[in-house]
């Protein structure tokens, strides 16, 4: 088994089905739940507290130079006094590194999107609780005022509370034949 047939049955796959499953509009339980088997795998220590994300980021990195550091040299290698034979093998070795190439980008830049990604999202979860647990706690006092018998207005939006809502103006002035109707007509 290559190289190259390792990245594509490992390396690819993982990043793929998981930033598509991150993506799906999903219940807030099962987003938690994929996110945290996201963080498992993309902080998972491979090599001496080294991170799974970025152990596969350095590897794809490398392998992608290499596949354009190679090419390059293929390309050079092209010769006008070449057979037709012998300039078409070459060729297709240079479409197989091409090929090798652009795996490795697009396993680089899966890998990079989903970790950002996981990142956004957990910090979007977060951030999310916090609010949550915010307007519980808003809607507690809230209760407790009530009950203490708070009058609510001024003193209460100054100390914290909800301002009162104010009467929203008219978006046009009213019809023709409302303001005749106010007046009276002439008998």
């Amino acid at each position: 088994m290559s190289v190259w047939r390792v990245l594509v049955d490992f390396g690819l796959p993982p990043p793929l089905v998981l930033t598509a499953l991150l993506i799906l509009p999903t219940p807030r339980v099962v987003r938690k739940g994929l996110l945290a088997f996201a963080q498992n795998v993309l902080f998972l220590r491979v090599v001496g507290g080294l991170k799974l994300v970025h152990f596969v980021l350095t590897v794809t990195g490398m392998m992608m130079i290499g596949a354009a550091v190679h090419t390059h040299d293929l390309r050079k290698a092209v010769d006008e006094t070449m057979s037709a034979n012998q300039r078409t093998a070459v060729m297709a070795r240079i479409w197989r590194e091409e090929r090798n190439f652009w795996i490795c980008v697009l396993t680089f830049i899966l890998w990079g999107m989903l970790y950002r990604f996981c990142s956004l999202m957990l910090d979007y979860m977060a951030l999310r609780d916090r609010v949550c647990q915010l307007e519980a706690q808003l809607s507690q006092q809230g209760d407790s005022k009530r009950e203490s018998g708070g009058a609510g207005g001024k003193a209460d939006h100054a100390s914290g509370g909800v301002p009162p809502k104010r009467q929203e103006e008219p978006s046009a002035p009213p019809a023709p034949e409302l303001r005749q109707r106010g007046k009276s007509k002439p008998a």
